[in-house]
């Protein structure tokens, strides 16, 4: 398990680099299919570090959160009310709460 954790986080990482300016009207979903003059006005290149940024972040995310819980043992989390506690929580800490009580009813 922990092979795929490593391989999925690098190739979240690697997936920032593995687009360029270069191959980009190839493999960059939507940009492929604009025609030359959207192409041209498209902001490529803020695009593409933002895309990149982001894949690094996810991918470090990924890795990280996943060694975490793979070698978080299952003592440390205590006995089984703190799994359902910390997987189910209660509805006073879901998002649908807050939506709840912070949106007007109509």
């Amino acid at each position: 398990m922990i092979f795929v954790v490593l391989g999925l986080g690098g190739v979240f990482f690697g997936l920032g680099y593995l687009i360029t300016e270069g191959n980009a009207s190839l493999l960059l979903s939507g940009y492929n299919t604009m025609n030359s003059e959207d192409q041209k006005s498209f902001p490529l290149k803020e695009y593409l570090r933002e895309f990149k940024r982001f894949h690094q972040l996810f991918g470090l995310g990924f890795t990280s959160l996943g060694l975490v819980f793979y070698f978080l043992d299952e003592n440390w989390l205590g006995p089984p009310r703190t799994h359902t506690i910390l997987f189910f929580p209660p509805r006073e800490l879901r998002g649908e709460y807050f939506l709840w009580e912070c949106c007007p009813k109509s």
